[in-house]
């Protein structure tokens, strides 16, 4: 499978049609005839490795955790501002670690 461009496809209608337009049949003849003349030009598509497609799921599952510390970061400022006003400002970022920490890490112990 060798992908091309739309845009190649529009230059070169011009050298097949004088009006430009389009059809299945015309564009696939177009196509092949583009392949045949130029198509040392043009890279075959290769499959992607199963290594790429680790690396894409990695990627993809950080992206998500980051989206997800974004809106948990969102939620937290919009709770602390609806119950305690002003509270947001104490923090320097209200994603920070210390932020997060809480004054008792151990709920079952008395302080």
């Amino acid at each position: 499978m060798i992908p091309i461009h739309p845009n190649v496809v529009k230059a070169c209608r011009a050298r097949y049609r004088a009006a430009g337009g389009k059809s299945d049949p015309g564009d696939a003849f177009m196509l092949a005839d583009i392949l045949r003349t130029d198509g040392h030009r043009f890279r075959p598509l290769v499959p992607v490795s199963d290594d790429i497609r680790a690396l894409r799921a990695l990627v993809r599952g950080g992206d998500d955790l980051v989206a997800q510390r974004v809106a948990l970061a969102n939620q937290l400022r919009n709770l602390l501002e609806g119950f305690w006003p002003g509270a947001v400002a104490i923090f320097a970022a209200i994603d920070s670690p210390i932020a997060a920490t809480p004054r008792n890490p151990r709920p079952n112990c008395e302080p």
